[in-house]
């Protein structure tokens, strides 16, 4: 994470790195980002900045450590990724944090991950806490649409921009991993990190999802029903949320291409049919 940070947020590191050394850390981050930024694994890394004993995280700290593998008893993570933030999950964070530490440290630290998924009365409940910040007590807020965020929380906060790592830097080093050119560009359209690539490829609800793409336009160059198609083929592949998600971002990418004309298809001519998804060496 570190080489990632210095690499693409480059101002967000160097912010972080000088306070700590001034030994003045935010006690409230807002982390600005797009979707396809690995924001909620950068704001775990920022909690063991905040934790360790040295100007960087190390796993020779037994913090860092701890928060590295998920057992920083004075971690409390509440993500926004699948579900609604409600207020009682601020409540029940509150009354745990109104207690002594168990680290011995003595910092506790929250995320709150896609505070723009949060109720009105959870944001109410957790500006009344920003506002009276406990010395002892740090915030990393995450958001992938700050205009959804309330002025008020973003005033209480340090607002950092990340910024998405570019295309072509991560379809090279994407290759380098032994990732074909083809899932390389197509991965690296929706996703703005290595770790997030990787992650993805090494689903197999990525090719599963993909050669479905291929399939639905099959369909439809075929003349079919591709209502039907979605509702016999797809629909069970992407009942779950994240699946739909990651449909969407490979339909997106496929559609893109065809538009613009940068997907180079071969066509078996009898049966018109696209028997692979080539993408040339384009980036865009």
């Amino acid at each position: 994470m570190k080489e990632y940070l210095s690499k693409y947020q480059n101002v967000l590191y160097k912010t972080l790195l000088n306070s700590k050394k001034r030994n003045k850390f935010p006690q409230a981050l807002l982390l600005n980002s797009s979707k396809d930024v690995p924001v909620l694994e950068i704001a775990k890394y920022i909690a063991s900045w905040i934790v360790s004993s040295n100007d960087e995280p190390s796993d020779d700290d037994l913090s860092c450590l701890k928060i590295k593998n998920g057992t920083y008893a004075d971690l409390i993570v509440i993500n926004g990724k699948d579900q609604t933030i409600k207020k009682g999950e601020i409540e029940k964070m509150l009354e745990r944090f109104s207690l002594s530490s168990i680290e011995d440290n003595a910092k506790k630290i929250y995320i709150i991950h896609l505070i723009e998924h949060a109720t009105n009365e959870a944001v109410n409940s957790l500006l009344k806490f920003l506002e009276e910040p406990n010395e002892d007590i740090y915030a990393i807020i995450t958001t992938e649409n700050v205009n959804n965020v309330l002025p008020t929380i973003i005033s209480r906060c340090l607002n950092l921009r990340l910024t998405r790592a570019s295309k072509q830097e991560l379809v090279v080093e994407t290759i380098k991993k032994g990732i074909s050119l083809e899932d390389s560009l197509v991965l690296a359209s929706f996703n703005g990190s290595l770790n997030l690539i990787e992650e993805c490829y090494n689903d197999t609800k990525y090719i599963t999802l993909k050669d479905l793409v291929v399939e639905m336009f099959n369909e439809y160059v075929e003349g079919n029903n591709i209502l039907y198609f979605a509702q016999v083929e797809i629909s069970e592949y992407v009942s779950n949320k994240n699946n739909f998600r990651l449909f969407l971002d490979i339909l997106e990418v496929f559609l893109l291409d065809v538009i613009i004309g940068k997907v180079s298809f071969i066509f078996n001519i009898s049966a018109r049919k696209v028997s692979t998804w080539k993408t040339i060496p384009s980036m865009h």
